[in-house]
């Protein structure tokens, strides 16, 4: 589209678009170059990280900046993993689970910690 800017040069922790395998364009964050032609992104909506190439980047338009991300780093209260010891292997299958947690604090770096509801414990 007419919208679309490649990117000349990029910056570890730059604001990106980034197109997807999937068809669609996702606001990115630059992690680390990985070569000349490849870098790390995290789909900041989604949380996921991913190696692609630089030709898959485009500069972000500033309107899309203000949106907050949609994913956010999070724990599992300690005390309750052992209640479903398969719960970590869900939820890193990607199988697309999902569970409502209960918020009940922020820890100092900034991640949420959450307790499973109540029908799951």
């Amino acid at each position: 589209t007419s919208n679309i800017h490649k990117l000349s040069e990029i910056t570890v922790g730059m604001p990106v678009l980034c197109f997807n395998e999937t068809g669609g364009w996702f606001r990115s964050l630059i992690l680390e170059k990985r070569s000349e032609k490849s870098c790390s992104v995290m789909y900041v909506d989604f949380g996921i990280i991913e190696t692609v190439k630089l030709k898959s980047l485009s500069m972000i338009q500033p309107k899309f900046l203000f949106e907050p991300a949609q994913a956010v780093p999070c724990c599992i209260d300690d005390s309750q993993l052992s209640k479903h010891p398969n719960l970590v292997d869900i939820l890193k299958s990607g199988t697309g689970v999902s569970i409502n947690l209960i918020f009940c604090a922020c820890t100092p770096t900034g991640t949420f910690k959450v307790k499973l509801p109540p029908q799951l414990t």
